[in-house]
C-alpha cells in the first residue's frame, strides 16, 4: 500500500485515521441526505411521522434506553453482554425502539410532554413569571378542549 511514498507506520496510521474520518463524515451526509429526500416523499413522511412522538420525548427516551441497555448488558442487571453479540443486539435494539415508540404515543395521549422534558422545562424556567396556560403546559397536563 502506497509503495511510492515510503511512509513510516506512524504516518500510514495517521493518514488512515484522517481518511477514515473524512469517509465517515461523508457517509453521514449521505445518510442525512437520504432521510431528507425520503421525507420529501409523502409515503415516507407518513412512515417517519410515526416516530414524531418518540422525538417529542427525546430526553426521556434517551435516558430510558440507556437505563434499559445497561440493565440488560451490565452486571447490576441481567449481565447478558457475554451472550449477546451483534446478531442479537440489533433485534433487541429494534424491539426496544418499537416499545418506546408505542409508549411515547400512549404517554402523549394523556400529557403534552414527557416526564423528563417536564422536569427540564421546570428547571430552565426557574425565576421567571409564567402565565397559567404556560404553567399547565409545564406540568404536562393537557388543557381541556
Amino acid at each position: 500500500a502506497l509503495p511510492m511514498f515510503n511512509l513510516s507506520e506512524l504516518d500510514k496510521h495517521s493518514l488512515y485515521v484522517v481518511l477514515e474520518t473524512h469517509h465517515r463524515t461523508a457517509f453521514m451526509f449521505v445518510y442525512a441526505s437520504a432521510v431528507v429526500l425520503a421525507w420529501k416523499l409523502d409515503l415516507w413522511r407518513q412512515g417517519l411521522g410515526v416516530l414524531a412522538p418518540f422525538g417529542r420525548l427525546g430526553l426521556t427516551n434517551y435516558v430510558l434506553s440507556s437505563v434499559l441497555g445497561s440493565f440488560i448488558y451490565f452486571g447490576w442487571g441481567l449481565h447478558l453482554h457475554e451472550y449477546f453479540g451483534s446478531t442479537l443486539t440489533l433485534p433487541l435494539g429494534i424491539a426496544v425502539l418499537v416499545v418506546q415508540v408505542v409508549l411515547s404515543h400512549a404517554w402523549l395521549h394523556f400529557f403534552e410532554h414527557g416526564p423528563l422534558e417536564a422536569v427540564w422545562r421546570r428547571l430552565t424556567w426557574l425565576g421567571e413569571s409564567r402565565s397559567d396556560e404556560t404553567s399547565a403546559a409545564v406540568r404536562g397536563a393537557r388543557r381541556p378542549s
